[in-house]
């Protein structure tokens, strides 16, 4: 119980701390390289997922500090997050692509010795810096990339000879700001979030694709985005400064 914390580190470490008094809970061992994304699961309370440098997606229990799963993956990975439920996440490459990975499935069981992803080449040949899952419809996806552009993806489409990728956003001003950019996706599904490399926080309507509104206040690269049911809109930029915008 309680707010807990995670952190993923360079050090290839997973850092679970309890957020009330700040003390260290787990130290969660087992990557060979930096941690690019920790993410609670929001399905199970005491269950995480992890992605890293060294190509593998983990599976973490909290509640003892083991990892119950480990996915090799072909690509490196820069993010991943839990999908339309408990068995499911999703992944973004250094090769362009985003896979859908179905945990259900026993290792051995499929090609190749592991679980086989469903696959989509959302940005060609361009890292994939980050996936946000929409929350309006779980298979739909905002994949954001180093082409400085960010797709709405939806999985369902896959195979069906229908395109997977729904929407293309971009703007004339935004340029992606990291390797690791984090967009967010406003609570009721309408509007996607990125941060820009000059500093520029871009604001996208879903419906057309247009961008709204370019917020200034950073004066550095904005790496990361999120936006709460209560709180709003949060930006944070490289230089550590973070920024809470209002209506």
């Amino acid at each position: 119980g309680g707010l807990m914390v995670l952190g993923a580190g360079t050090d290839r470490a997973v850092r679970l701390w309890d957020a009330a008094s700040g003390r260290l809970r787990h130290t969660l061992t087992g990557h060979s390289d930096k941690v690019c994304t920790a993410r609670f699961s929001p399905w199970e309370a005491a269950r995480a997922v992890s992605c890293s440098h060294d190509r593998t997606i983990k599976i973490w229990d909290l509640s003892k500090g083991f990892c119950v799963a480990s996915i090799m993956c072909a690509s490196n990975i820069n993010s991943a997050v839990y999908g339309d439920g408990a068995g499911v996440v999703v992944s973004g490459h250094f090769d362009g692509a985003a896979r859908v990975w179905d945990l259900r499935q026993k290792p051995g069981g499929a090609p190749a010795g592991g679980c086989e992803p469903i696959e989509v080449r959302a940005h060609q040949g361009q890292h994939v810096t980050s996936v946000v899952m929409m929350p309006t419809n779980k298979s739909q996806l905002i994949t954001a990339s180093r082409d400085n552009t960010l797709n709405l993806v939806d999985f369902r489409a896959v195979g069906s000879g229908r395109s997977a990728v729904v929407r293309t956003l971009k703007a004339s001003g935004y340029r992606s700001g990291t390797q690791w950019a984090n967009p967010c996706v406003s609570p009721d599904g309408r509007f996607v979030v990125a941060g820009g490399a000059d500093g520029g926080v871009f604001v996208w309507s879903l419906a057309d694709g247009g961008l709204k509104v370019t917020l200034r206040g950073h004066d550095a690269a904005v790496a990361t985005c999120a936006w709460g049911q209560q709180s709003g809109l949060a930006t944070a930029d490289k230089n550590g400064v973070c920024i809470l915008w209002s209506d």
